[in-house]
């Protein structure tokens, strides 16, 4: 009888663990239960057990879209550089709050610049075109070195017609300006102009451009009339801050050479000089201490001097003397857009400026190895936006001179 009832006794023990081991919840269900609040049912509908698990799932998805990446990385930095080796209870504390004098301590302290990620602007997809991964490396063609030359003589071109333009709207305010200049040149002084100078020039030269340029350059022959007009006249003003840029880094030559580089080599600008300005090929080159209205103060607040005149001399002497860069760089920049512009993100326009952008680069690759290349192509995509803003200081923050 006494072995009877032990016996049972363990038979009923065994039947008791395995009904605990059944019943019994697994850490992860736990886990999920505890996190999520889902209450499961381990008897009764299938269809209630479905609901609870897609429930779990949806939530875990947005538990997890809320951890922020940014940050766990900058707390794996903090760590390794502190070497420590992180438990997983404070990982997951650390991760949920990280005070703001300890982040700005480790930003101090590191060689390492958290959060500091490299801001894009508009010019992105040119700074990513040009690359050495990316671009084919064929050498510069013979087609591309014609287009080049065909580039400078429809800059001149045009050039050259805005001077006719004016002397037909203007003969009187073109006579004033040259004997002036005459003047001025023969007793060393700074070359000056009045306002109504300055108006006249600037709009004739500017509706003129805008009217021309589809119809001669071929880069601009397929997109609409409407949106070449509005480009280059949106894009004239850091024109002319290019043409600064240009005279400053060819500032050591001779006026003969400079005026190539700016354009000004054709027909009706020899005439003018021949007939007010006759010994030019003995007068140096000119740079910005030779002109007075870029002479301080000339902006409204110094720091408007400050950026245009460092904007300045950083184009002028990444393009130095040479002439196919300039008006490479000078189509680059007219098929670019302010950022105001409302044709900032056209995507005619975005292609042209990347033709453009590569072919600035291939030419430039031709003169440095390919990495130096890079950089400087980087470099003038960079100033882009820095020449559309002296653009706009020029126009629209200059003193006005008196009469």
């Amino acid at each position: 009888l006494s072995l009877l009832s032990i016996s049972g006794q363990r038979k009923q023990l065994l039947q008791s663990r395995n009904t605990s081991e059944t019943n019994r919840v697994s850490v992860i269900k736990k886990l999920r239960t505890d996190d999520f609040g889902i209450t499961r049912k381990y008897e009764g509908n299938n269809l209630c057990q479905a609901k609870g698990l897609e429930h779990s799932e949806q939530n875990l998805n947005s538990k997890m879209s809320c951890i922020d990446i940014e940050k766990l990385v900058d707390i794996c930095f903090t760590e390794k550089l502190n070497t420590k080796e992180p438990t997983e209870s404070s990982a997951v504390t650390h991760l949920q709050a990280v005070p703001e004098t300890t982040t700005q301590k480790i930003r101090s302290t590191s060689i390492l610049p958290f959060k500091k990620r490299r801001t894009k602007h508009q010019f992105e997809f040119l700074s990513t075109a040009i690359s050495k991964h990316q671009t084919p490396t064929l050498g510069f063609t013979f087609e591309e070195e014609f287009r080049l030359h065909d580039l400078i003589v429809r800059r001149e071109y045009i050039e050259d017609e805005i001077a006719k333009e004016m002397l037909n709207r203007g003969p009187m305010i073109i006579k004033t300006m040259m004997e002036r200049a005459a003047l001025e040149i023969s007793m060393n002084r700074k070359l000056t102009f009045d306002e109504n100078e300055f108006d006249f020039t600037q709009a004739c030269a500017r509706d003129l451009a805008s009217r021309m340029f589809k119809d001669t350059f071929d880069e601009f022959k397929y997109l609409d009339k409407s949106v070449v007009y509005n480009c280059v006249h949106n894009s004239f003003p850091s024109s002319c801050c290019l043409m600064l840029a240009v005279i400053e880094g060819t500032k050591h030559l001779g006026w003969m050479e400079q005026k190539k580089h700016i354009g000004q080599a054709g027909e009706t600008h020899e005439q003018l000089e021949k007939k007010y300005l006759p010994n030019m090929e003995q007068y140096r080159g000119f740079g910005s201490e030779d002109l007075c209205f870029v002479t301080s103060p000339w902006a409204q607040t110094f720091d408007d001097e400050q950026y245009f005149m460092e904007t300045i001399k950083q184009v002028g002497e990444i393009l130095g003397s040479d002439l196919k860069l300039s008006v490479a760089y000078f189509m680059l920049l007219f098929s670019s857009q302010p950022t105001d512009s409302p044709l900032v993100n056209n995507a005619h326009l975005k292609q042209v400026q990347l033709d453009l952008g590569l072919l600035l680069y291939r030419y430039l690759t031709t003169k440095v190895e390919r990495d130096e290349a890079a950089e400087q192509a980087h470099s003038l995509i960079g100033m882009l936006d820095r020449l559309h803003r002296c653009g706009e200081i020029w126009m629209n923050k200059r003193i006005r001179m008196l009469p």
